[in-house]
C-alpha cells in the first residue's frame, strides 16, 4: 500500500520552513529587550553589515555566536539566514538560552542578557559592555514604542499594534 504516490516530500526541508517560521515565544519583557537590542544593533534593519563583514542582520549575529547557538538547539538552518529577523531572534534565544539561561528565562535580567549577547559568554563581566548596556538602557527605560520584531514577511499575515513599551499581536 503506498500514501500519497504523486507526492514527494522533502522532510528535511519541511522541518527547516516550520523551524523558519516559528519565533520563540517571548515574554513582554523580552521582547521589549529584543527590540531595544535590534535598535541598537542595527538601527532595525535586517540586511545590516557591521564590524567589517563579520556581524550580519538585525541583532549583528557574528558566525562563532550563530555556530554556539545552535550547536545544541535544533534550529538548523546556516549562517545567512541570520539576515531573516525571525531566525535571527531565534538563535539570539537559543544563544542566551545556553550561556544566559537564569537571566533570560527566569527573572529577566536585562542588563546581563544585553552584555552577553554585547560580549560573548563572559560578556556580563566585560567593562567594555558597559557602554552598550547604556545604549539598550536608555531604549528600554523611553516612553515610547519599539516594534521591530515584526518582520515585513509576516505584516500581511498578523495585526500588530503598540502600545507604550508593550507589543499585542493578533493572529488573522
Amino acid at each position: 500500500m503506498t500514501i500519497c504516490p504523486n507526492l514527494c516530500y522533502n522532510v528535511p526541508m519541511i522541518t527547516l520552513a516550520l523551524t523558519l517560521l516559528a519565533l520563540p515565544q517571548l515574554t513582554p519583557e523580552q521582547t521589549q529587550l529584543v527590540n531595544a537590542l535590534i535598535q541598537v544593533e542595527s538601527n532595525g534593519k535586517d540586511d545590516a553589515v557591521g564590524d567589517n563583514g563579520n556581524a550580519i542582520g538585525c541583532l549583528q549575529i557574528w558566525k562563532i555566536y550563530h555556530t554556539d547557538a545552535i550547536e545544541r538547539s535544533n534550529i538548523g538552518g546556516v549562517y545567512r539566514d541570520c539576515f531573516k529577523r525571525k531566525y535571527a531572534i531565534r538563535v539570539f534565544d537559543a544563544y542566551m538560552r545556553r550561556y544566559a539561561r537564569e537571566a533570560w528565562t527566569g527573572t529577566l535580567d536585562a542588563e546581563k542578557v544585553a552584555r552577553i549577547h554585547n560580549g560573548g559568554p563572559k560578556g556580563y563581566k566585560k567593562e567594555a559592555t558597559i557602554k552598550y548596556w547604556k545604549k539598550v538602557k536608555i531604549l528600554l527605560d523611553a516612553k515610547r514604542p519599539l516594534c521591530y520584531t515584526i518582520d515585513h514577511e509576516i505584516r500581511n499575515s498578523i495585526l500588530f499594534r503598540c502600545h507604550y513599551t508593550r507589543l499585542y499581536l493578533s493572529f488573522v
